[in-house]
This record gives structure tokens, C-alpha cells and sequence, in this order.
């Protein structure tokens, strides 16, 4: 057996500044990943996943709040169907799928989201979806945008919308002449390209 022998003075060292140098070590090995990794996103939330929440209360929320005033938001993408109550027997109830994988996006922004059944979104899970799905899916997003943005009664410092607003300044929450043509190039492209980094890092694709 190999071992490593330490000096007890940087042996009591390195215990009692275990979290300064673990924090050092994490810097240095996201800067080492993002460096040759420079289109794989959020990479320190790789590292450190205590870092993000996987929780879609809030997201959730917004969601049921734009289906109150545009029923048609009720819609599942992957069935291409409404989201009704005999739907709901056979497939479960409404929940937020994201689109492109929370393992590779690591982040709940609401672009990033759609409305599905329960129980497909479970078998889902870690998959990317067919490209067929993208058109639907910006066209539902729009519908959702347009809806939040007009009915909005929300409190919080930061609007709902403002997860758009760092795909392009163009879509910021008081923009109300977003257009779908540019709201639909931005968001095609944004899917497209995170879609085809994570198939190529070796995301499954799925039904």
C-alpha cells in the first residue's frame, strides 16, 4: 500500500481550513472545465449542485396563473394535444417538463419549460426530445409570453419574464412589440443549439 505522510503542523492546517481549500479546489476545476468545455453551460453548478434548486413551485405557479386566462396553454407538446380531464386519467396530471435536460441546463428558466402529462414527463425524464417538438413548443412559448406579459399581476422584484430577457434584450417583459417572428428565431435557435451540444456530450434523445 502506497501511502502519503503528512507534517503534523500542515496536517492541523489543512483540517482546520478544510472548506477554504475545498473552495479552492472547486474555482480551479470550474476554470479548468469551462476553459475547454466553453459551450457546455452552467458548469459550476456541475460542481456544486447545492448551488441550484430543482424545485418548480415558483415556475409552476406562472404557469397555472397563464392557463387561468389562455386555456389553450393547457397543452401537451408531445401528444400535441390539450391537457383535459380525461387526458389527466390516462396520462396524469399537468407538470413542467424541461425541454433540454435540468442535468445539462441546470436551470428552471421558464424558456426552457413546457406543460406535460405526469406520467410521460416521468418517462421523459433525462431525454431530449425529437426536434419535431421545437415548432410546437415556440409556438406554445409565445402564446405563454404574450399571456404573462398582459395579465401579469405579480408582486416579486423580478418579473416572470425576465428568464427571456437574457436569451436577448429584445424580449424584456415590457416589450409589447415582440413580434412572433423574432420571438420564434430566438428561441428555435437557442433550443437547436443547446440541443445538439447535449446530444453530442451524450444526451439521449427520446421518443
Amino acid at each position: 500500500h502506497q501511502t502519503i505522510n503528512i507534517n503534523p503542523l500542515w496536517a492541523e492546517y489543512i483540517i482546520q481550513h478544510s472548506k477554504l481549500i475545498l473552495e479552492w479546489y472547486k474555482f480551479n476545476l470550474i476554470v479548468f472545465l469551462q476553459t475547454r468545455n466553453p459551450s457546455t453551460p452552467n458548469i459550476p453548478f456541475k460542481v456544486d449542485s447545492s448551488l441550484v434548486t430543482r424545485s418548480l413551485v415558483t415556475q409552476t405557479k406562472v404557469w397555472n396563473f397563464a392557463c387561468i386566462h389562455n386555456h389553450s396553454l393547457a397543452f401537451d407538446i408531445y401528444l400535441n394535444q390539450e391537457i383535459t380531464p380525461s387526458s389527466v386519467i390516462t396520462h396524469g396530471t399537468l407538470s413542467l417538463d424541461h425541454v433540454i435536460p435540468f442535468d445539462f441546463v441546470m436551470h428552471n428558466e421558464l424558456w426552457n419549460l413546457t406543460p406535460m402529462h405526469k406520467n410521460l414527463n416521468s418517462e421523459k425524464s433525462n431525454h431530449l426530445p425529437q426536434l419535431t417538438h421545437v415548432e410546437r413548443f415556440v409556438d406554445l412559448q409565445y402564446s405563454f409570453y404574450k399571456t404573462v406579459q398582459t395579465f401579469h399581476p405579480f408582486s416579486s422584484n423580478k418579473h416572470p419574464l425576465q428568464d427571456y430577457e437574457y436569451l436577448n434584450p429584445l424580449l424584456h417583459h415590457s416589450n409589447y412589440d415582440v413580434h412572433f417572428d423574432d420571438f420564434s428565431k430566438i428561441l428555435t435557435n437557442q433550443i437547436i443549439s443547446l440541443h445538439t451540444i447535449a446530444f453530442n456530450q451524450g444526451f439521449d434523445m427520446w421518443k
